[in-house]
């Protein structure tokens, strides 16, 4: 048996839609800046990056579920000048952000656990336990999750959780939304070169590691907390494993192409 105070959809989107509207007439003078240096890139997709950067590296995911903090997301600039907010806040604070730039942006209510099964129940917002943001680039869909971090690459193709279905918090909207799930690619090609100057001496080892996706995340994620002299520690012992006795002749390279979400780790032991 199901219960539900809400008769459709629409319903719910009447009901958080004020929950999500904020002026964003008395942002801070801090942010002011920041928007009006991000206006300055060509394109809107340029701009609506450099936002989503710093919403989602500058600014700590920190889950705030008790009280009000289960449904009502902070106000844009408590979020921003404290540095940190749950995924309502930072999507809200994000929303203010690209709508200040003229690019058409909206919080979306998702479901980690029930993902496009909320379909399947009866209206409510307490199916709900994520919000990402919904925006419009030149005519086409983006969607993005703020509370991830070290993404890079365009914003069509940003790494998300296979969610399903979104409600949408636009005024008039009456239905669940398709979230496209493609964005889960994640790739791995790992080059390793021998090189043998005769039969006597010891042969040189070259391993390069191409990390995309979300497994670039996860990469850029790891190596942010790494300590560059723990780093080649850790890489030695591990190939150590293989051939007992190996040296490093330099630390690890690491090249990142943040323009297509490409890093690339080249190990260089003797």
């Amino acid at each position: 048996v199901e219960l539900s105070d809400f008769s459709n959809w629409s319903s719910v989107v009447k009901w958080a839609v004020p929950l999500y509207r904020a002026a964003g007439t008395n942002l801070p003078a801090g942010l002011q800046a920041l928007i009006s240096r991000w206006k300055e890139e060509p394109t809107p997709e340029l701009r609506a990056r450099r936002a989503v950067q710093f919403i989602q590296d500058e600014v700590r995911y920190t889950g705030l579920m008790d009280g009000l903090g289960s449904h009502h997301p902070a106000v844009p600039s408590e979020t921003f000048q404290k540095r940190y907010g749950d995924c309502k806040g930072k999507a809200l604070l994000l929303c203010t952000i690209l709508r200040e730039m003229d690019i058409p942006a909206w919080p979306a209510l998702v479901s980690y656990s029930l993902r496009e099964g909320v379909s399947q129940y009866l209206p409510s917002p307490f199916l709900f336990d994520h919000v990402i943001v919904k925006m419009q680039l030149d005519g086409a869909k983006a969607w993005v999750d703020a509370t991830r971090s070290h993404q890079a690459g365009d914003l069509y193709q940003r790494t998300i959780h296979r969610f399903g279905k979104a409600l949408v918090i636009a005024e008039g909207n009456s239905d669940l939304e398709d979230v496209p799930s493609h964005y889960l690619f994640g790739g791995l090609k790992v080059r390793s070169v021998f090189k043998f100057r005769d039969y006597t001496n010891a042969a040189r080892l070259e391993v390069s590691s191409e990390y995309s996706g979300w497994k670039a995340e996860d990469i850029r994620g790891f190596l942010y907390q790494k300590d560059p002299g723990k780093l080649a520690k850790d890489y030695l012992n591990y190939y150590d494993r293989y051939y007992p006795g190996i040296q490093l002749s330099s630390p690890p390279q690491i090249q990142d192409d943040l323009t297509n979400d490409v890093l690339r780790v080249t190990l260089t032991p003797a």
